[in-house]
């Protein structure tokens, strides 16, 4: 008798056991629910009033050459077509990822030759060249900044851009040295992916493409300044850029 009340004792403790086992299992994987509705359930999209970016990366300018320059001299340019491009922004979450955003992005790149040429009227010239090139985007951006995925991990972004397009050449010809410098309004296009480590941190990539035009530069050597005038050969600012860096969400 006393093996049997035992016997009945174990076997009451076992079930208990099966039966809390079962509830703590169903409480993390619901019976008939598929796995990414549990998910997505564990991980809902979380919702942010601030996204602040940092970026770096590589950028190339698409504007043509004209035709009067020598081949040397656009073997020479071409170099400065491409360089390092950095910024950061803040874009704010308006209402339901819809974004208005703030802007600043910057364009630089330099070469330096030892040439040797003549001018026009057959005078000889050797000597060193160089150029540092910068330009500088400052505007506003409208757009979408939502989550394509039930965990809100993988983010989108797609916003077109406006504002202040900035331009400054260092320029030193043969010992002579100058700046040339100018302003226009600049128009963009944006493309974003963030992946978010946490809710608050994500790592992210993005393509851009800036369009814009000089019709007028000043000209500075320290002592003479003057604005020249470009007439129908204008200094296209154009850019497209690809970089990466880090997001914050608030």
């Amino acid at each position: 008798m006393k093996n049997l009340k035992i016997c009945t004792l174990f076997a009451l403790l076992l079930v208990a056991g099966i039966t809390a086992s079962a509830e703590n299992f169903d409480s993390l994987y619901p019976m008939g629910q598929p796995l990414d509705s549990v998910k997505a359930a564990q991980n809902p999209p979380q919702e942010y009033h601030v996204q602040i970016a940092f970026n770096g990366g590589y950028a190339f300018r698409t504007a043509r050459f004209s035709n009067d320059i020598s081949s040397d001299y656009k073997a020479y340019l071409k170099k400065l077509l491409q360089g390092f491009d950095y910024g950061a922004s803040i874009r704010f979450n308006i209402k339901n990822g819809i974004t208005l955003g703030l802007h600043y992005d910057q364009f630089s790149s330099s070469n330096a030759a030892y040439v040797y040429t003549y001018d026009d009227e057959g005078n000889y010239y050797e000597g060193p060249i160089s150029n540092v090139h910068s330009i500088t985007f400052i505007g506003v951006s409208l757009g979408a900044l939502t989550a394509n995925s039930q965990n809100g991990r993988h983010m989108l972004n797609v916003e077109a851009l406006a504002g202040y397009l900035g331009y400054m050449d260092g320029v030193e010809e043969f010992g002579y040295k100058y700046t040339l410098s100018g302003k226009t309004m600049g128009l963009g296009l944006g493309l974003g992916y963030d992946f978010r480590i946490t809710q608050h941190v994500a790592i992210g990539a993005e393509a851009s493409y800036y369009i814009g035009a000089l019709s007028k530069v000043t000209y500075d050597d320290g002592t003479h300044t003057e604005v020249i005038d470009l007439g129908n050969s204008k200094e296209g600012l154009q850019r497209f850029n690809i970089k990466a860096g880090i997001r914050l969400y608030l």
